[in-house]
């Protein structure tokens, strides 16, 4: 089914960041820029300039069901857009041979040289991309998820179809299947993180590369001018398959900041990646104190940013609780035993960071006796209690000493007791 050309009702939800920090964001190079997406906006416009506006922005393929979400890369701004439910993606206009206003921006201009580098949280489904332009069967490109079968579970592979022509074995990363057009990392970071990606491919020089933070995760040689997929859309998130408006292979991630470049960006050496940067440990959530009926359960929630991601330890009374080393934890059921100071400790190689200490309480409605005596400031009273009038047999309380007027005696032990009557005998 053709996919309607139109912007979808866009929904905008604000999130805290509960996971790793990931790397730091830096700038990009603007030289060779021939298509940007996402870049800090809460639409799907191209906004690298190098076309007339309008000629390549993207629209949204599949169900609909994305959110615009402040999660970003640490130093970066805006929002990113996250693909919550698997159903949905994004085509760029114009970039097939099937619209109306076909423009040849990311086919033959692109056909000996390009990068496509990209931040995402998250990975696709197993060989599903984040970016393609088409890739399969043996035609085009995509930077994608290698299906787990190298490594045992996903890692990124930058896919281009030159009919296997590079050089095997490959000095970094690996061919999939034994295929080089499939090239595979050799980094892992399907750990719920931001990471950058650069895919750089350069039929010039030979060499096809892809990064990972700033890392060489996998490079091969003897690449030549790759088969293209014409009438296919360059996507984000999806997959456009043979004869063309054919979408799929949707999944859920994020991503921020999606480019093209018509060079390879590696010539010089790349200095589109970042550089990880340590960062200590903050709270972007701080647990806060409850009071909850007795027996009733206690959840408290924390939230920290830093990098490497802050592993987390909640304490009680000081002391560390074993097991307790989630973002959330549970007292399941209050008690005198329960009840007190909590809080938890965040911690990564740079530091920790210690919560505000918050306290944990339950309260009881109860219906208690008093009983109230009005006599003079230093008299002394036995109180008794019986549970029946007549009884010999009364049951001695306590003594008082008045030292106000009234004075007041509470029976605590009341709510618990059956039917009480008292006196107060003078001593």
């Amino acid at each position: 089914m053709k996919a309607t050309k139109a912007l979808f009702g866009i929904l905008t939800i604000t999130l805290s960041v509960l996971g790793g920090a990931g790397v730091q964001a830096q700038s990009l190079p603007t030289n060779g820029l021939v298509g940007e997406w996402l870049a800090g906006t809460t639409n799907l416009t191209d906004v690298s300039g190098y076309s007339p506006p309008g000629t390549h922005d993207g629209y949204i393929v599949g169900a609909g069901n994305y959110f615009f979400t402040n999660d970003v890369p640490v130093g970066a701004s805006g929002q990113s857009l996250w693909f919550w439910n698997g159903d949905t993606g994004i085509a760029i206009g114009n970039s097939s041979t099937l619209d109306a206003n076909y423009t040849n921006t990311f086919d033959n201009p692109i056909n000996d040289a390009f990068t496509v580098t990209f931040w995402a949280r998250g990975f696709p489904g197993a060989w599903n991309p984040w970016v393609s332009k088409n890739g399969e069967p043996e035609t085009g490109w995509q930077l994608r998820n290698d299906g787990g079968v190298i490594h045992g579970q996903p890692y990124a592979c930058f896919t281009v179809r030159d009919d296997s022509h590079s050089t095997i074995p490959i000095p970094v990363g690996y061919p999939v299947y034994g295929n080089p057009d499939d090239l595979d990392s050799s980094i892992a970071s399907d750990d719920g993180s931001w990471h950058f990606y650069a895919g750089i491919f350069s039929a010039v020089t030979g060499v096809r590369s892809l990064y990972i933070d700033r890392v060489l995760a996998a490079q091969e040689s003897n690449n030549v001018a790759y088969n293209l997929a014409a009438s296919e859309h360059l996507c984000i998130g999806a997959k456009d398959s043979p004869p063309g408006d054919n979408f799929g292979s949707f999944s859920s991630f994020e991503i921020y900041d999606v480019r093209v470049y018509n060079r390879d960006i590696s010539y010089p050496p790349v200095v589109c990646c970042p550089i990880p940067e340590p960062v200590a440990p903050s709270f972007t959530l701080q647990p806060v104190s409850q009071v909850v009926g007795s027996g009733q359960s206690i959840t408290f929630t924390a939230a920290a940013a830093g990098n490497p991601p802050p592993a987390y330890q909640w304490q009680f009374n000081g002391s560390n609780i074993p097991g307790a080393t989630g973002a959330t934890y549970t007292v399941p059921s209050t008690s005198v035993t329960n009840i007190g100071w909590y809080d938890v400790v965040i911690a990564n190689s740079v530091g920790t960071n210690t919560s505000s200490s918050v306290s944990a309480a339950f309260m009881d409605l109860n219906m208690l006796a008093a009983v109230y005596i009005t006599g003079p400031i230093g008299a002394n009273y036995l109180i008794e209690a019986t549970p029946a009038l007549g009884l010999t047999n009364w049951t001695t309380l306590t003594n008082v000493t008045i030292t106000s007027q009234p004075f007041i005696y509470v029976d605590y032990s009341s709510s618990t007791n059956g039917r009480q009557f008292y006196r107060t005998i003078p001593q």
